[in-house]
């Protein structure tokens, strides 16, 4: 694993005009909009940075969409021309451990780090250059923020331990979703700020727990929050 120096995941300046768009990807299991209620709250907020606004009356042909696909996921963009929705079926295997760098992050981009935009894509092609799956970003302090596709956490002394979400980083779906399940299973979740020397761990809305190369063994409790995670998904009524 290497260390690249970069600034808001890209190497020029041209690069640091971002793109200018904000999207919410839905994990969709059994035909059901898993947490739509989250989603939907955070369309209604982004879609003001590109000037427009969310409408209620597309829910039903999302949700119509959701049963014809099944199982996959179903995205769900908002640029400054309007409003674009597609679908797959990714492969999601949480097991298997993906690849990560660290690199440096300092956001530039014109809409805010705690918002879902499009200009985290830009670490895609970084990503190919380097050979990796994700990139993880730290700022020069070195404190951990993200990934390059969603939030960080760690298992210490029985407790998860996750950056705050203090207005640096994205308050992800699968991160607010993790800190539900903890909780409800009377596990501790200390929010504070964090340094690359642990075994860390990835969630967002597609992938509830995600193994990294970084992760090490096995905790205990990583079973058991995977286990919560999905009942919360299959649920449908979580609130904060």
């Amino acid at each position: 694993m290497y260390i690249h120096r970069l600034y808001n995941g890209c190497s020029t300046d041209d690069e640091l005009k971002g793109e200018h768009y904000v999207f919410s990807t839905i994990r969709v299991l059994n035909g059901h909009l898993c947490l739509w209620a989250w989603h939907e709250e955070r369309l209604k907020h982004d879609a003001v940075l590109v000037q427009h606004s969310w409408k209620h009356t597309r829910v039903t042909l999302i949700q119509q969409l959701a049963a014809e696909l099944g199982e996959g996921c179903i995205r769900i963009s908002c640029t400054p021309d309007g409003w674009w929705i597609h679908s797959w079926r990714p492969i999601i295997n949480e097991d298997r451990a993906l690849s990560s760098s660290w690199i440096y992050w300092e956001h530039r981009a014109s809409l805010p780090p705690d918002s879902k935009h499009g200009y985290r894509k830009r670490a895609t092609r970084i990503k190919a250059q380097k050979g990796v799956d994700v990139l993880l970003w730290k700022n020069q302090n070195e404190d951990v923020l993200e990934s390059s596709f969603g939030n960080l956490f760690t298992i210490r002394d029985e407790r998860v331990y996750t950056p705050k979400a203090d207005g640096r980083i994205l308050n992800g779906i699968g991160r607010r979703l993790l800190i539900k399940a903890a909780e409800s299973l009377g596990i501790e979740v200390v929010e504070c700020a964090l340094t690359v020397d642990e075994q860390w761990w990835m969630t967002s809305a597609l992938r509830c727990i995600q193994r990294l190369d970084i992760s090490g063994g096995e905790d205990a409790m990583i079973p058991i929050l995977r286990r919560q995670c999905r009942e919360l998904l299959l649920d449908g009524d979580v609130e904060d």
